[in-house]
C-alpha cells in the first residue's frame, strides 16, 4: 500500500450538547506524516454513507497514487467503518459526488484496483 492521508471537516453525526466530541480534525492513517496531512487538507473531497446513503462525515484525502487506488478506502476503513458503522465512501468529481467504489468496482470503472482489493470487497 502507498502512503496517504485524510482528514474530516465536516460531521453530520454531531450535534451541541451531544457527550461525544465532533470528529472534525480528525486525521489519518496514525502513520501519516505532517507533511502529507498537510496535502490531505487541501486534497480530493470524499463523504462517507451508511447503508441508507446518509452522510456520517466528509472530509479531504491525498493519495501517493492516482485515484481509483485501493487507498481511496483509507477514509471509510481507517475510521468511518469503526467509528460509525459507515459502510460506502464516495468522492466528488467534476462538481457531483460520483458513484461510491463499491459500484465502481461492481461496475467495471475501477479497472486499476489491484485484484486483491477487489476480491476483499466481494466485486464480481
Amino acid at each position: 500500500m502507498s502512503r496517504y492521508a485524510w482528514v474530516i471537516e465536516t460531521d453530520h453525526l454531531w450535534e451541541p450538547g451531544d457527550e461525544i466530541p465532533s470528529r472534525v480534525g480528525t486525521q489519518g492513517p496514525s502513520t501519516a506524516t505532517a507533511e502529507e496531512l498537510a496535502k490531505a487538507a487541501e486534497g480530493r473531497e470524499w463523504r462517507v454513507l451508511d447503508d441508507d446513503g446518509i452522510v456520517y462525515y466528509e472530509g479531504r484525502i491525498w493519495t501517493e497514487d492516482e485515484p481509483g487506488s485501493e487507498d481511496d478506502f483509507g477514509p471509510l476503513d481507517d475510521f468511518g467503518r469503526p467509528d460509525a458503522g459507515a459502510v460506502t465512501i464516495r468522492y466528488r468529481e467534476g462538481g457531483k459526488w460520483g458513484d461510491s467504489l463499491m459500484e465502481q468496482l461492481r461496475w467495471g470503472l475501477a479497472s486499476d484496483m489491484p485484484p486483491e482489493a477487489i476480491g476483499a470487497w466481494g466485486a464480481a
